[in-house]
């Protein structure tokens, strides 16, 4: 069984109109990983945080259920049972 984290750090200069001159800045954070249960199951977790100007802060949640069906498919090169 295996657990991969993960770790994304970004930084956005953007205008809201081509009228404006002034950019704003968007940051986000998202960490999580992944855990493979067996060999045909996993899931992921992820939690985002980004601060901007539209948005003082913007937390989410996500998980992620996953079956591998090319595991068990004969015509993918697996075991077919």
């Amino acid at each position: 069984n295996t657990v991969i984290p993960s770790a994304a750090f970004s930084v956005a200069s953007y205008r809201l109109s081509a009228e404006e001159e002034d950019r704003d800045l968007a940051l986000s954070l998202a960490l999580g990983g992944t855990v493979r249960t067996s060999k045909a199951f996993s899931f992921d977790v992820q939690w985002q945080l980004m601060h901007n100007t539209v948005y003082d802060t913007d937390s989410r949640i996500f998980v992620k259920l996953n079956y591998w069906f090319a595991e068990r498919l004969p015509f993918f090169g697996g075991e077919g049972k």
